[in-house]
């Protein structure tokens, strides 16, 4: 069930930070690099941080199942 969430949850946020991204493209004029740089940062920070919590949801899920 977790993985199938996961999976929609990301194109859901990969599709909004496209659109927002390429308004704010659009609205930068010739600091539109800078848009883009700030959304591969988050897009990144996105794909190490998404394990990392997945990992302590299943720790914290099993720990309860134990007890």
């Amino acid at each position: 069930m977790l993985t199938p969430v996961t999976g929609v949850f990301t194109e859901f946020s990969y599709v909004a930070a496209e659109t927002a991204g390429g308004e704010a493209s659009r609205t930068a004029g010739g600091q539109a690099h800078r848009v883009q740089s700030v959304l591969l940062g988050i897009d990144q920070s996105a794909m190490l941080a998404g394990p990392v919590v997945s990992g302590l949801l299943l720790e914290h899920i099993f720990v309860q199942w134990e007890a």
